[in-house]
């Protein structure tokens, strides 16, 4: 269960991410604007593959800081991870052959590209780019296995 911390390559199995994760997030808007989410994440398995939730405090410029969270269930399907919300609609689907995964989501016309990096587990980062007429922000989130 979990990563060993052995020299790695990326991701053998999703289930390597099994257990909890400290997370930190920095969401940098186009106007140069930051938020900052400082929380924890865990991925728990379930019948299909793994249960991811994060809890945390989003910090954003001039507002008291507010809890928040989110939730999706990951799958591993041969060599690939699929992601979903959790009411199972598909949200994007990933390659483990790869240290540095690609993956895209359109919604509605808000292009979502995600860039993991599995390179260094187990400290790992996701970057999101957010275009499109209603979005325009980079996210990056940055995790680390808790003992």
């Amino acid at each position: 269960m979990g990563i060993q911390l052995a020299e790695r390559n990326g991701l053998r199995t999703l289930y390597e991410l099994e257990g909890k994760w400290r997370l930190a997030r920095v969401i940098l808007q186009r106007d140069g604007t930051q938020a900052h989410f400082i929380g924890t994440a865990a991925f728990l398995r379930n019948q299909d593959g793994l249960d991811y939730s994060e809890t945390g405090k989003l910090h954003m410029p001039g507002q008291a800081a507010m809890k928040a969270e989110r939730r999706y269930e990951y799958r591993q399907r041969g060599s690939a991870v699929e992601v979903f919300y959790p009411d199972g609609r598909p949200f994007h689907r990933f390659g483990l052959d790869d240290p540095y995964p690609y993956a895209a989501h359109l919604c509605g016309e808000d292009n979502y590209q995600v860039v993991y990096d599995f390179a260094n587990l187990p400290n790992w980062t996701a970057e999101w780019h957010v275009r499109g007429p209603r979005k325009n922000y980079n996210l990056t989130s940055r995790y680390s296995l808790m003992d």
